[in-house]
């Protein structure tokens, strides 16, 4: 069997990719990079079709077959007939994504859900999206996952009108979670329990 372990350039690959694809099947639509992540789920869209796209170094022939991560299916699924888009590229963005109902922020908890069963929400991020919701017309959530594979999504509208009870408390958190300034500050945050929100889907 031969073995194909020579370093791929995969931003190279994904553009000549891209580039064969609209030449040869959406000349008439062509494919759009969705977001800017390089961890992105939904690489693709154009009028039809949300897509990720997978490069596989070695001939189709050698074993007819092409991996595809649960994770990846289930957020194509979820969001297939209106997907997401990334609103901003900022690190701080208060906005990560929107569609044409949504406007959300992503969160990630590297536990397990039944750990705390929570997750923190900041008091700017909440009013920034609420804020964002009233302007655009749209519903302004929040959408968390944890290391057991669970995805859950609160209508913080929704909530804020059934008069839930956020109980915004002053807390020292490290000043960023997804980047290396773990230096304190104070946050004012509420902690949204995962039966005040929608579980989404859960990977095995």
């Amino acid at each position: 069997m031969t073995m194909y372990s020579a370093k791929i350039n995969w931003r190279q690959k994904e553009k000549e990719m891209v580039d064969n694809l609209n030449q040869r099947v959406f000349s008439a639509d062509p494919l759009i990079k969705k977001y800017v992540s390089e961890m992105s789920h939904i690489d693709y869209y154009n009028n039809s079709y949300v897509v990720e796209l997978k490069y596989r170094n070695m001939p189709s022939t050698q074993y007819g077959d092409c991996f595809i991560q649960q994770d990846k299916y289930q957020w194509l699924r979820v969001f297939n007939s209106d997907p997401l888009i990334k609103k901003y590229v900022s690190e701080m963005s208060h906005i990560d994504y929107y569609n044409n109902s949504y406007v959300v922020e992503l969160k990630y908890r590297n536990m397990p859900s039944t750990q705390y069963g929570d997750c923190f929400i900041q008091q700017d991020k909440y009013q920034w999206l609420m804020e964002s919701g009233a302007r655009s017309g749209k519903v302004p959530g929040y959408i968390a996952a944890w290391s057991d594979g669970v995805y859950c999504a609160w209508n913080l509208k929704d909530l804020t009108d059934k008069g839930f009870d956020f109980d915004w408390q002053i807390i020292p958190m490290n000043r960023t979670t997804a980047f290396k300034n773990n230096s304190k500050v104070d946050k004012k945050v509420s902690k949204l329990r995962l039966e005040n929100g929608k579980i989404l889907f859960k990977l095995p």
